[in-house]
Parts: structure tokens; C-alpha cells; sequence
């Protein structure tokens, strides 16, 4: 499995993600917001585009579909609550979903809190785990509840979901907030060398 993780640079900082099958030369376009970008960065890797999955409904996160889709025809999964939410969902993701492309393995995470339709995907086909996280969680912060979430499902997905996962899970979050949160961090921990840089 392969990674390109593309910054969107952009005022809400987006990352869109492109997960490859080396093996088959297969992907999943996850979260495209620049359709087009995500387009170039297949053809660019030999990829042919099979899935395209959402996180959550949020524009950010889907804008980039139709694009996607009407030049690869791959279909958009989500959350089976995010039906109606998010245009042409043409299958809704349940928890603890296996999904299969190529060598690649993953397993859908309920994880409601950001909104009721969060989920993020962990690799089970990887020695190292590996989890996309959407606007969940991000280095060194939560996700926030701001835009039609709830912080006592979010406080339930993480003490659920996330708090099992081992110490040395990787992490590919939605966005790229990590220096503001480390300085957010530091204005309350003046003397926290963990979020020094």
C-alpha cells in the first residue's frame, strides 16, 4: 500500500488522500475536495481510481466527487447515515465494515462526534496500523463539534474507538493543524517539551 497525501493548501488547510494497491495499481480517492488534483496525482502514480470514500458530509470533504467520479466512474461510499447527506452514495459503510481493493484491507470505524455520520477507516492488511481520521482527530487535538456535532458522542468515539488503538498507530487526519494546536497547547503549557518544535 501507498499513500499520497495532498495539501489542498487552502484557508481550511485540507489534506485529500489517494491510497494505492502497488500490487494491482488500484485506489481509493479519500475526501477529494480538488477533484482535478486528485485526477492528476492517479495518473501520475499509474493508478486507476476504484473507490472514492467520504469521511463525512462536510463540502471539504465531498466537493471533489462529482469530478472524481465522472471521470473514473468509481462509486462514493459513506456512512449508511450520511445517505442523503452526501449526493450518490451508492453504498453506506456500517461499523466494523471490512473493505477489500487489492491487497489492500480496511476496517470502517463508527466514529459520530465531529458529525453523526463520521467514519474513519484503520488498515488491517498493514504490520504498522494505519488510520485516516478525517476531522476525528488530528495531531495534537480532537475534531471539533462545532457544525452539527456532539461532544458527548465524540468523548463515546474516542473512549470507544480510538483510546484502543496501539501507541504506534500512523495517522493521516483531514486537515493540518498541528502547528497551531502545539502553540494552543503551549499558551496553556508554557513548559510542555512535548509540544515544543
Amino acid at each position: 500500500m501507498k499513500v499520497v497525501r495532498l495539501y489542498m493548501n487552502n484557508p481550511l488547510r485540507n489534506f485529500n488522500y489517494l491510497i494505492g494497491c502497488e500490487v494491482t495499481r488500484q485506489a481509493i480517492a479519500l475526501d477529494p475536495l480538488d477533484g482535478d488534483a486528485v485526477l492528476a496525482a492517479a495518473a501520475a502514480e499509474g493508478w486507476q481510481i476504484k473507490l472514492i470514500i467520504n469521511t463525512h458530509e462536510h463540502h471539504d470533504h465531498i466537493e471533489g466527487n462529482p469530478i472524481v467520479q465522472s471521470v473514473t466512474g468509481a462509486p462514493i461510499w459513506a456512512s449508511e447515515h450520511a445517505i442523503g447527506k452526501i449526493p450518490n452514495v451508492e453504498n453506506g459503510l456500517v461499523a466494523n465494515q471490512v473493505i477489500d481493493l487489492g491487497s489492500m484491507r480496511f476496517r470502517v470505524l463508527p466514529t459520530p462526534g465531529h458529525t453523526p455520520v463520521h467514519v474513519c477507516l484503520l488498515t488491517l492488511s498493514e504490520e504498522v496500523p494505519i488510520l485516516f481520521s478525517g476531522d476525528t482527530l488530528f495531531n495534537a487535538c480532537a475534531g471539533n463539534c462545532f457544525n452539527g456535532g456532539d461532544v458527548d458522542e465524540m468523548f463515546d468515539t474516542f473512549e470507544r474507538e480510538l483510546a484502543p488503538l496501539p501507541d504506534h498507530t500512523i495517522l493521516y487526519p483531514g486537515h493540518d493543524y498541528m502547528k497551531t494546536n502545539l502553540d494552543f497547547s503551549l499558551t496553556w503549557e508554557s513548559g510542555n517539551t512535548h509540544a515544543q518544535y
